[in-house]
């Protein structure tokens, strides 16, 4: 293990606990957090709210497009390239393809998969989509809306 400060560091917690000593938690490396948009959205799990016809969808498309596109930046701020699954709930082909040529989303799309007809999550979609996850390397996923 890594030293601090000329110290050996003994791990011997999983970094997941969620009860620690003191002791424990300065013995213990943590690695840094890793940002799907630099210093604005870690790797993970969030959620995006806003009222009704704001623009959620054409948000989550312009973070899509930025992340599956080799040099665009999202907001101005570097991000993590890669595959994106886009599955969307409530739009439609026609709609989704009409917002992308709107944006000029024209570069690297091929790493984009976009779902249309994904079951409701509590009917078998969650599943599929865990499937999914484990078996590509996405940088991203985005639900649109939440479907339960």
């Amino acid at each position: 293990m890594a030293s601090k400060k000329g110290k050996e560091i003994k791990q011997t917690k999983d970094i997941k606990s969620s009860s620690w000593t003191a002791k424990e938690l300065l013995d213990v490396e943590i690695p840094e957090v890793s940002f799907v948009v630099n210093e604005l959205l870690p790797q993970g799990m969030f959620w995006m709210s806003a009222g009704k016809k704001i623009g959620k969808s054409y948000l989550a498309l312009q973070l899509m497009v930025a992340i599956a596109s080799k040099n665009k930046k999202f907001l101005g701020r570097d991000v993590k390239h890669g595959k994106v699954l886009y599955i969307s709930f409530e739009d439609n082909p026609r709609r989704v393809r009409r917002r992308l040529m709107a944006m000029k989303a024209l570069d690297n799309t091929q790493n984009i998969e976009i779902e249309f007809n994904w079951k409701p999550l509590n009917k078998g979609g969650f599943e599929e989509l865990k499937v999914r996850l484990s078996k590509n390397n996405y940088v991203l996923c985005i639900l649109d809306t939440w479907a339960w």
